[in-house]
């Protein structure tokens, strides 16, 4: 039976990032899966049409990827998700092959980055070992995406265990859920912290992380803290640089398959 192996990612316009995030998860994946045919998607339509309007570029959508295993006889598919929560982008790879049940005799969904306490320890010893250099009187700011999704408290909660576990200089914020950063403030100046690393905690540094993270514009995450006082130190890598993270990734995948 013809296997193979679909990494499906949201997407960037950042070719830079790309390389550096999105392309180095699929080469780690594809490597780990040498018995599978490599395929890959994301989910952004929007993405997708802006580097094929400015770059020519032409990667597929999920329904796309899924008429090409078919074309191509794969019967056997291994789906690796590069999101950070199994929130709405995963219900869209899932309800895809929902869709197309009948036309592959096994398919297997990986789990996103967070998915749940149970991922929460592989998170841990991956931020200890990455942001290793932050002290213990500095503190680290890790800004996710945000969604309106359920999902979405897997960000406070991890926030929650980072603490129960002696990290408790590390906190967590979002762009676009109601965990703000404005909501850290407090809880830097309760610990009278150093120094601040903001970082973004989302696969890659696209236009979030260049901008609304680490931008020098009013309202920026850099520049709220700035004028909360704080000495604010930004780190515009996307965790898909990671060994540690791409390491987590390939984990869920043979999990899986």
């Amino acid at each position: 039976m013809e296997k193979g192996l679909l990494v499906v990612s949201f997407g960037t316009s950042y070719e830079n990032t790309r390389k550096l995030t999105l392309d180095r998860i699929e080469e780690d994946l594809a490597k780990a899966f040498l018995d599978r045919k490599f395929y890959k998607a994301w989910t952004s339509n929007m993405i997708l049409k802006k580097i094929r309007e400015r770059d020519g570029i032409e990667f597929d959508n999920i329904n796309q990827a899924i008429v090409r295993l078919k074309n191509d006889g794969i019967r056997d598919i291994l789906v690796q998700p590069t999101h950070i929560l199994n929130g709405i982008e995963d219900s869209k790879i899932r309800d895809a092959f929902a869709e197309h049940r009948t036309s592959f005799e096994k398919v297997a969904i990986g789990d996103s980055l967070l998915y749940g306490e149970k991922s929460f320890a592989d998170m841990k010893h991956a931020v200890k070992e990455i942001f290793s250099y932050v002290k213990s009187k500095e503190a680290l700011v890790l800004v996710g995406h945000g969604t309106k999704h359920k999902a979405n408290e897997v960000y406070q909660n991890l926030e929650k265990y980072f603490h129960t576990c002696g990290m408790e200089n590390i906190f967590i914020v979002t762009i676009e859920g109601e965990e703000g950063i404005e909501t850290v403030i407090p809880k830097l100046s309760r610990m009278k912290a150093e120094k601040v690393w903001l970082s973004p905690f989302l696969i890659v540094a696209g236009d979030h992380a260049n901008n609304d993270i680490c931008g020098d514009e009013e309202g920026s995450c850099k520049s709220v803290l700035e004028e909360a006082g704080f000495e604010v130190n930004c780190i515009r890598r996307g965790l898909g640089e990671y060994e540690e993270i791409r390491n987590i990734f390939i984990k869920h995948a043979k999990e899986k398959g």
